[in-house]
């Protein structure tokens, strides 16, 4: 329950369809793709580097015909980053 609305987890039936990685010099390239029965098919291409940075990008190929009131990903941390930053770009910018 998010504020007075409910949000779905549209994630979780989530089925792995394709998992590859590319070693490079100073980063490694993870590509995923899976899908949901409510979102189709979905791609994540995550880049982590040699400092510990995390970039993750992912698209979505059909969301639901119902009004979805967000979407995104989420992670799951421990305690142990000392320090969390993103960027995204979206139609409500002034949100973090």
């Amino acid at each position: 329950m998010y504020s007075y609305h409910e949000i779905k987890d549209y994630g979780k039936d989530w089925t792995l369809k394709k998992l590859s990685y590319r070693v490079h010099y100073h980063f490694i390239e993870i590509k995923i793709k899976g899908e949901t029965s409510k979102l189709s098919e979905v791609e994540f291409n995550m880049m982590i580097n040699s400092e510990g940075i995390v970039d993750i990008q992912y698209q979505i190929k059909k969301i639901p015909d119902e009004f979805v009131r967000e979407i995104g990903i989420y992670l799951v941390l421990d305690n142990l980053p000392d320090s969390l930053a993103w960027t995204r770009d979206t139609y409500w910018s002034y949100y973090p």
